[in-house]
């Protein structure tokens, strides 16, 4: 595989992880500006079954992005990938440049303590981006591995479109799934 050490796709041939759609199904609502975004575990419908730890998001704009790939993956982004703890990326950016809004998803939809989503759960983002921070941004650990986490690609989605009007819900939904990618976060020696 490829050497370990920097945030990349997980595409190694002989470790790989499933795709996106295989551990996690997204919806996408949108009423008044704010948008509803709902991240169901599916795993136990694909050839890994997993939980998916707390999601932490962020709307931001073009200049932020939660990691570079090629890069090393920050503290926060680290412990994330790792342990599945959101906190840390949310105290590191919730006052970042570029970002309007971060935040934590640890109760799942139903839910009334924190922990992981399994089978069938679903975390649930609430949004409202604006035209100055038009983009969202979120990840998750993927528990079953030692360092994969779940992510959009570093510039994240638009919702709000360059003219500052609200993109359709269904407009997102068809970005987020296309972007929607497994990570390795670099930090551990992964394993078959």
């Amino acid at each position: 595989g490829q050497a370990e050490g920097v945030v990349r796709p997980f595409i190694d041939t002989t470790r790989a992880l499933p795709l996106p759609s295989d551990i996690v199904s997204v919806g996408v609502a949108e009423s008044g500006g704010a948008f509803t975004i709902t991240i169901t575990n599916r795993s136990d419908e694909g050839p890994l079954e997993t939980v998916i730890a707390p999601v932490f998001w962020a709307t931001h704009d073009p200049s932020w992005s939660l990691f570079d790939v090629g890069e090393d993956a920050s503290p926060g982004l680290e412990i994330l990938a790792e342990d599945g703890s959101p906190a840390t990326l949310v105290t590191a950016h919730a006052e970042a440049a570029g970002v309007d809004h971060a935040g934590a998803v640890a109760i799942v939809d139903g839910g009334s303590e924190a922990g992981p989503a399994g089978a069938g759960q679903a975390f649930t983002i609430e949004v409202t981006p604006s035209a100055t921070e038009p983009y969202l941004s979120f990840s998750a650990m993927v528990v079953a591995s030692n360092d994969a986490f779940l992510a959009l690609s570093p510039a994240g989605v638009r919702l709000i479109d360059e003219n500052g009007a609200v993109r359709p819900a269904a407009e997102g939904q068809a970005d987020i799934e296309r972007q929607l990618a497994v990570w390795d976060a670099g930090t551990e020696a992964n394993e078959v």
